[in-house]
């Protein structure tokens, strides 16, 4: 079976240290990629985050803020939930956020775990574009979070089919955008926003088509200037 993206869900109230939200997870999700943000200054990190009880499969990133730049990054991947309303999300930051605390969680059907690692976006800079070169067959999704102005991470081709935004939470942005590529490349996306954090990652579809599909994550993050 082919992958799908079925939604984005923004949480609220993600500037508390620790707490929780209520949720819907779209019927049919089996995976999902959850992305946070947070800035004290002090080196704030995530100490915990369930997903209908579900503790991640994988922590991909979760780096400190001061690190590689301003802000804090969390990236995790999540199965095993069930789907519907009033779904639980619950987070402990390791200290409350001064700044940001965003939280966005992306769902699925059909995608599988492991093999993250291929690179999207190699280098950015601050208030500049980051745009992605993806290959023929894949789905390309870029998470963004940004102080002080709204972020934006639309696709810009006509393939564009997803572009989410919620903010501010606590002085920042975020935002979430989806191109389904299938049969032609492009670079057509991009993410943009001053103090930006962003990560993108891909899911292919296997040579040959049907069985099992892939997700692959980039290793690399973008944290622009420093207070």
């Amino acid at each position: 079976m082919a992958w799908a993206f079925l939604d984005c869900v923004w949480l609220t109230g993600t500037d508390s240290a620790d707490s929780s939200d209520s949720i819907t997870i779209p019927s049919g999700a089996t995976y999902a990629v959850a992305f946070a943000v947070g800035y004290t200054g002090s080196g704030i990190t995530m100490s915990a985050l369930t997903v209908d009880s579900q503790t991640p499969d994988t922590v991909i990133h979760n780096i400190a803020d001061g690190v590689e730049g301003d802000s804090s990054l969390y990236v995790a991947e999540f199965s095993g939930f069930t789907t519907g309303a009033s779904k639980t999300v619950a987070w402990t930051w390791s200290a409350t956020p001064v700044d940001g605390g965003v939280i966005g969680i992306a769902f699925f059907s059909d995608a599988e775990l492991g093999n993250y690692g291929r690179e999207l976006f190699a280098s950015a800079s601050n208030t500049a574009s980051i745009d992605l070169t993806v290959s023929a067959g894949e789905g390309a999704f870029i998470f963004g979070a940004s102080y002080d102005q709204d972020v934006n991470a639309a696709p810009t081709s006509s393939d564009q089919t997803e572009d989410s935004n919620v903010g501010p939470i606590n002085g920042e942005y975020g935002a979430f955008g989806y191109e389904n590529t299938l049969d032609t490349p492009t670079t057509n996306m991009a993410c943009t926003g001053d103090f930006l954090v962003a990560f993108a990652f891909a899911i292919a579809t296997p040579a040959g088509g049907g069985g099992a599909t892939v997700p692959l994550f980039t290793n690399h993050y973008a944290k622009q200037r420093n207070r």
